[in-house]
């Protein structure tokens, strides 16, 4: 029943919002002066992880909506983006260019070893889960070029393209409790 979005508050500078679904109790929850974006929710609902884009670095953020409180996921030298929550609130999926090469990454949410899901020259952006949190969906542009949609398993291997419009671009998917998967 409550709403996560970004706002631009001045140039340069997007904050965090939430708000009930019919707009009431609308409350800012980033103050960080840069660019906060992509939030998404954790499956519990309990808290918020979004992209901050500083003056000289990026960082994977989860805020805690019953505390108040932020902390950081990842913060490693380049792009620190695309987090999103495992069902069983275990691991989080996020996007790194650590390595100069913008790879799909699994992470124990509350710290431990990266382990890379993926490994070429292609772009990938905005994971997210299986509802039984077994594979990810996730955007590449792998092959084509062009943003597309694959699902990967989270033990890793081969992942596989789904079919889409040719004429456009696949990207924001969002995977529902019916498996289905809008983007």
């Amino acid at each position: 029943s409550k709403i996560v979005f970004t706002a631009q508050v001045s140039p340069q500078v997007k904050e965090i919002y939430i708000c009930d679904y019919d707009g009431r109790n609308f409350k800012r929850i980033t103050r960080n002066g840069g660019l906060s974006l992509d939030p998404v929710w954790s499956p519990d609902g309990k808290s918020v992880v979004y992209s901050y884009i500083g003056k000289a670095y990026t960082v994977l953020m989860q805020y805690d909506v019953r505390s108040g409180n932020s902390r950081q996921l990842s913060k490693f030298r380049g792009l620190n983006a695309g987090g999103a929550i495992s069902p069983d609130g275990a691991y989080v999926a996020l996007v790194l260019s650590k390595d100069n090469q913008v790879d799909l990454y699994l992470r124990p949410l509350n710290g431990g070893t990266l382990r890379r899901l993926t490994r070429d020259k292609a772009v990938e952006a905005s994971p997210c889960w299986s509802p039984d949190g077994r594979s990810i969906c996730y955007v590449s542009d792998a092959g084509s070029g062009r943003p597309r949609l694959y699902i990967i398993p989270v033990t890793g291997g081969r992942p596989r393209r789904l079919p889409g419009s040719f004429s456009s671009e696949s990207v924001s998917p969002s995977w529902g409790r019916d498996g289905k998967i809008t983007y």
